[in-house]
């Protein structure tokens, strides 16, 4: 009986040892982590458009929160904030710099002048730090501007559901007419969709 107290309390110390080296370890890679993330935090960024098109010659108004991407409270790491208008082309076409309280900024773009024609436009937005991070963490967004003139197109549509017995199918009826109600007919169109 004594061996068997004997073998135990070695076993036991053993086992409280392994555990003890375990949570140590794991204590010294959380506290590295812990440090880490104070030193490089991730920002996250968020823009928030004032509608969700936009013809030339509007302007385009937006509030800007950049928050700590661990706690998702403001970053206190970037003053400033980059707002970049791409063409399809990716040539930027207008930049503009927003300066952030807390956080939080707000900003806007005049979709005016021969630097901006009718087209699929990228409005991209990231402070300085977020670009040590790589593309994927800086904010973009495709958008359409289109110019309204004589020659503008409305579209009315209708969507229909048909259950089959394979397949369900969507029969969209679309019918595009001008500003004066009239079809329009034998006219180029490129539709373009987005996000």
């Amino acid at each position: 009986m004594k061996k068997i107290a004997v073998v135990y309390a070695v076993l036991s110390f053993v086992v409280v040892a392994a555990f003890g080296q375990v949570n140590s370890g794991l204590l010294t890679t959380l506290s590295a982590v812990a440090g880490m993330r104070d030193r490089f935090p991730v920002e996250k960024l968020y823009l928030q458009l004032d509608k969700p098109y936009y013809s030339l010659g509007d302007t385009l108004r937006f509030k800007a929160w950049l928050l700590n991407g661990d706690f998702l409270k403001p970053s206190l790491k970037s003053g400033l904030l980059y707002v970049e208008l791409a063409d399809a082309t990716n040539k930027v076409v207008k930049r503009i710099t927003i300066r952030l309280s807390s956080g939080v900024g707000i900003g806007d773009i005049a979709l005016a002048g021969k630097n901006i024609p009718q087209g699929a436009y990228t409005l991209r937005a990231y402070s300085n730090w977020m670009k040590n991070f790589g593309d994927d963490y800086i904010f973009k967004k495709s958008l359409y501007f289109s110019s309204i003139n004589g020659n503008s197109t409305l579209v009315k549509t209708n969507f229909k559901l048909e259950n089959g017995s394979d397949k369900d199918k969507v029969i969209a009826n679309l019918r595009f007419t001008g500003l004066n109600g009239r079809p329009v007919q034998q006219k180029p169109m490129l539709v373009i969709g987005t996000d």
